[in-house]
């Protein structure tokens, strides 16, 4: 079961990808996600966006071995991503995760039984902005212990306030988005969190302390820090909930996964990510089912992907994998339609070979074109 806790991050502060290199990283995702990450004008919000859904993808087939093209995220009314699967196995009894991002780090963590939510935030604020007059804005989302604490700290500088005014919040985030809440949606005042020196992180709702839950704090970086939340599954909101497989654990089974240790984070770069997200049926999914659209692919850009297609769903060459039965019968209309859409056609190629021929898909401006290649005869196969 601790395969299933894992801690990764990105920093992408040196990831300056061009237009093309941009576009090639976000054809790697199914379609749907593209609209959730061309809709920020900024190239920077774009980037987190991206490296936000490379990772989960990323995540879900690294620790689940479900081929890329085969994980479907989705998420709850209240936005909170899951994975809608039913190939978990008893070995990750509740298996989900949690991004978030801000400033230069993207982060995801996972969990086999308990919830888990998390929030990194970039000790800033915005420009022009006095830091006192900044955080006093949040005043009435803190107990008065925690107000407290975050004023007491303006003895030492402003600089200390913003620290201990961002570290209460990112914990306050982490508990909500863990249990699948909008943050508008559910009172940020009413989880109050204690401390000793940011060790043995407590926290109480209600004025009762959460005893099935754990919590941590952990600078990252230049000026970052990241909470971690866990919890009891039966904490979750109704809509979080129904996408979990278990709710109610006996205390023991529990327990044992409350005390699963929470383990470092660690460092991921975006080119590691592009390129487990393009291993196969990675690769073959994206050279088939995603045509690009004009707003991310300048004209001009290029890209193309081949591979041997056999008519059993195998390939040859180039070491590639099965692709679905899916993805196979894409390539057998696509093949039907550069053959004038001839059945017969297709049915003389194929015979005695088994093989389809050479596929290679070309991505040029917003159109792209398939063509068959090479269809080998017997001795190729």
């Amino acid at each position: 079961m601790e395969r299933g806790v894992q801690r990764w991050a990105v920093d992408i502060s040196e990831w300056n990808p061009s237009p093309p290199e941009f576009s090639s990283a976000l054809n790697l995702l199914p379609r749907h996600e593209h609209s959730s990450i061309l809709r920020f004008f900024k190239m920077e919000d774009r980037k987190r966006a991206l490296v936000s859904r490379l990772l989960q993808y990323v995540l879900v087939h690294n620790i689940l071995k479900i081929p890329y093209d085969e994980i479907i995220i989705k998420r709850t009314l209240e936005g909170k991503p899951y994975l809608e699967c039913d190939k978990v196995g008893s070995e990750f009894p509740n298996f989900n995760f949690n991004v978030s991002h801000h400033g230069a780090y993207v982060v995801i963590a996972s969990e086999p039984l308990c919830l888990v939510g998390l929030d990194v935030v970039s000790y800033t604020i915005p420009q022009n902005e006095d830091t006192i007059a900044f955080v006093k804005n949040f005043s009435s989302y803190f107990s008065s212990l925690e107000w407290k604490n975050i004023m007491n700290a303006s003895s030492s500088s402003s600089s200390s306030v913003l620290v201990e005014f961002y570290r209460y919040w990112s914990l306050k985030e982490a508990y909500v988005k863990a249990i699948g809440s909008g943050m508008m949606a559910y009172g940020l005042e009413q989880v109050e969190f204690l401390h000793d020196g940011w060790n043995n992180i407590r926290a109480k709702v209600g004025g009762e302390i959460l005893k099935e839950w754990r919590f941590w704090l952990s600078e990252m970086g230049n000026r970052h820090c990241v909470a971690v939340a866990k919890g009891h599954p039966r904490s979750a909101t109704e809509s979080y909930r129904r996408t979990l497989t278990r709710t109610e654990f006996e205390p023991d089974e529990y327990r044992a996964g409350l005390l699963l240790p929470n383990i470092s984070f660690v460092s991921k770069s975006v080119e590691q990510l592009i390129s487990i997200s393009m291993e196969p049926p990675a690769t073959c999914r994206t050279a088939t089912t995603l045509r690009p659209q004009a707003s991310a692919f300048p004209v001009g850009f290029c890209s193309a992907h081949h591979h041997e297609l056999k008519s059993d769903g195998y390939t040859r060459g180039g070491g590639l994998k099965r692709p679905s039965p899916a993805y196979h019968e894409r390539c057998r209309r696509s093949f039907l339609s550069i053959n004038g859409g001839s059945l017969k056609k297709e049915n003389q190629c194929l015979k005695g070979t088994g093989v389809f021929g050479v596929v290679f898909v070309h991505y040029i401006g917003s159109r792209d074109c398939i063509s068959i290649l090479h269809l080998p005869s017997r001795s190729d196969s």
